[in-house]
Protein backbone atom coordinates (compact mmCIF):
# COMPACT_ATOMS: atom_id res chain seq x y z
CA UNK A 1 0.00 0.00 0.00
CA UNK A 2 2.80 2.14 0.74
CA UNK A 3 4.26 1.45 -2.49
CA UNK A 4 1.17 2.53 -4.65
CA UNK A 5 0.97 6.13 -2.20
CA UNK A 6 4.28 6.67 -3.41
CA UNK A 7 3.83 5.80 -6.83
CA UNK A 8 0.81 7.81 -6.79
CA UNK A 9 2.47 10.72 -5.53
CA UNK A 10 5.71 10.63 -7.79
CA UNK A 11 3.22 10.53 -11.04
CA UNK A 12 1.44 13.19 -9.69
CA UNK A 13 4.36 15.56 -9.35
CA UNK A 14 5.77 14.14 -12.85
CA UNK A 15 3.05 14.86 -15.01
CA UNK A 16 2.01 11.00 -15.37
CA UNK A 17 -1.36 11.79 -13.79
CA UNK A 18 -2.43 15.33 -15.64
CA UNK A 19 -4.32 14.70 -18.72
CA UNK A 20 -3.70 16.79 -21.32
CA UNK A 21 -4.97 17.33 -25.44
CA UNK A 22 -6.16 13.67 -26.57
CA UNK A 23 -4.04 12.10 -23.50
CA UNK A 24 -6.07 9.82 -21.28
CA UNK A 25 -4.84 8.19 -18.54
CA UNK A 26 -6.53 5.15 -16.52
CA UNK A 27 -6.13 3.09 -13.74
CA UNK A 28 -6.96 0.00 -13.21
CA UNK A 29 -7.68 -2.58 -10.27
CA UNK A 30 -7.62 -5.80 -9.99
CA UNK A 31 -9.26 -8.25 -7.82
CA UNK A 32 -12.08 -7.77 -5.69
CA UNK A 33 -10.97 -8.40 -2.70
CA UNK A 34 -7.10 -6.80 -3.61
CA UNK A 35 -8.34 -3.98 -4.84
CA UNK A 36 -4.65 -2.32 -5.46
CA UNK A 37 -3.59 -0.71 -8.64
CA UNK A 38 -2.11 -2.11 -11.34
CA UNK A 39 -1.39 -0.40 -14.02
CA UNK A 40 -1.80 3.27 -15.88
CA UNK A 41 -2.29 3.88 -19.43
CA UNK A 42 -2.35 6.34 -21.94
CA UNK A 43 -3.57 7.34 -25.57
CA UNK A 44 -7.03 6.04 -25.81
CA UNK A 45 -7.12 3.23 -23.45
CA UNK A 46 -4.02 1.60 -24.54
CA UNK A 47 -1.78 0.54 -22.07
CA UNK A 48 1.61 -0.60 -22.02
CA UNK A 49 1.68 -4.18 -21.38
CA UNK A 50 3.72 -4.52 -17.64
CA UNK A 51 3.68 -7.75 -15.75
CA UNK A 52 2.95 -7.06 -11.96
CA UNK A 53 4.34 -8.77 -8.73
CA UNK A 54 0.66 -10.67 -8.33
CA UNK A 55 1.34 -12.36 -11.90
CA UNK A 56 -1.43 -10.25 -13.47
CA UNK A 57 -1.17 -7.82 -16.51
CA UNK A 58 -3.87 -6.65 -18.68
CA UNK A 59 -3.74 -6.33 -22.52
CA UNK A 60 -4.39 -3.17 -24.57
CA UNK A 61 -7.81 -2.06 -24.28
CA UNK A 62 -8.42 0.14 -27.17
CA UNK A 63 -11.86 -0.19 -27.93
CA UNK A 64 -14.79 -1.88 -27.44
CA UNK A 65 -14.52 -5.09 -29.23
CA UNK A 66 -10.84 -5.85 -27.82
CA UNK A 67 -12.53 -4.80 -23.73
CA UNK A 68 -14.73 -7.52 -23.79
CA UNK A 69 -11.90 -9.70 -24.79
CA UNK A 70 -9.23 -9.68 -21.61
CA UNK A 71 -6.05 -11.33 -21.75
CA UNK A 72 -5.13 -12.00 -18.04
CA UNK A 73 -2.35 -13.89 -17.09
CA UNK A 74 -2.31 -16.00 -13.33
CA UNK A 75 0.29 -17.48 -12.08
CA UNK A 76 1.91 -18.41 -15.48
CA UNK A 77 -1.16 -19.42 -17.72
CA UNK A 78 -2.93 -17.01 -19.98
CA UNK A 79 -6.69 -16.88 -20.58
CA UNK A 80 -8.13 -15.21 -23.47
CA UNK A 81 -12.20 -15.01 -22.14
CA UNK A 82 -15.10 -13.23 -22.50
CA UNK A 83 -16.07 -11.42 -19.66
CA UNK A 84 -19.41 -11.80 -17.92
CA UNK A 85 -20.45 -8.39 -17.68
CA UNK A 86 -19.00 -4.67 -19.28
CA UNK A 87 -20.44 -2.08 -17.20
CA UNK A 88 -20.36 1.21 -17.47
CA UNK A 89 -21.68 4.26 -15.78
CA UNK A 90 -21.35 7.63 -17.59
CA UNK A 91 -21.94 9.75 -14.91
CA UNK A 92 -18.84 8.87 -13.45
CA UNK A 93 -16.81 7.81 -15.94
CA UNK A 94 -16.11 4.06 -14.69
CA UNK A 95 -15.85 0.63 -16.54
CA UNK A 96 -16.29 -2.71 -14.36
CA UNK A 97 -15.56 -5.44 -16.24
CA UNK A 98 -16.55 -8.61 -14.31
CA UNK A 99 -14.96 -12.14 -15.36
CA UNK A 100 -14.03 -15.67 -13.53
CA UNK A 101 -11.42 -17.91 -14.19
CA UNK A 102 -10.79 -21.34 -13.49
CA UNK A 103 -7.94 -21.74 -11.25
CA UNK A 104 -6.23 -24.47 -9.46
CA UNK A 105 -8.65 -28.00 -8.81
CA UNK A 106 -11.31 -26.34 -10.75
CA UNK A 107 -11.96 -23.71 -8.38
CA UNK A 108 -13.39 -20.57 -9.82
CA UNK A 109 -11.77 -17.73 -9.53
CA UNK A 110 -13.27 -14.24 -10.12
CA UNK A 111 -11.43 -11.34 -11.00
CA UNK A 112 -12.95 -7.65 -11.74
CA UNK A 113 -10.80 -5.10 -13.64
CA UNK A 114 -12.27 -1.53 -12.66
CA UNK A 115 -11.36 1.54 -15.11
CA UNK A 116 -11.51 4.97 -13.72
CA UNK A 117 -11.27 8.04 -16.02
CA UNK A 118 -12.87 9.59 -18.98
CA UNK A 119 -13.13 6.48 -21.58
CA UNK A 120 -12.71 8.16 -25.38
CA UNK A 121 -14.84 5.67 -26.81
CA UNK A 122 -18.56 4.37 -26.76
CA UNK A 123 -19.33 1.58 -24.66
CA UNK A 124 -22.94 0.13 -23.69
CA UNK A 125 -24.36 -0.45 -20.24
CA UNK A 126 -24.01 -4.00 -20.37
CA UNK A 127 -22.25 -6.57 -22.59
CA UNK A 128 -21.32 -9.75 -22.70
CA UNK A 129 -23.92 -12.47 -21.60
CA UNK A 130 -26.88 -11.68 -19.32
CA UNK A 131 -28.00 -13.73 -16.19
CA UNK A 132 -31.19 -14.97 -15.99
Amino acid sequence: MLYIKLFLLFATFTGVLSTRNNFQDFIYKFGPDRPHYIELGRTEGQIERRQTKTGVYLNQLASPSMIRHVTVTVTGSSFLDTPESVLYDEKIGLVKINYSLRGSLGKPKHYVVVIKGIIPFPLTKQTGPKSG
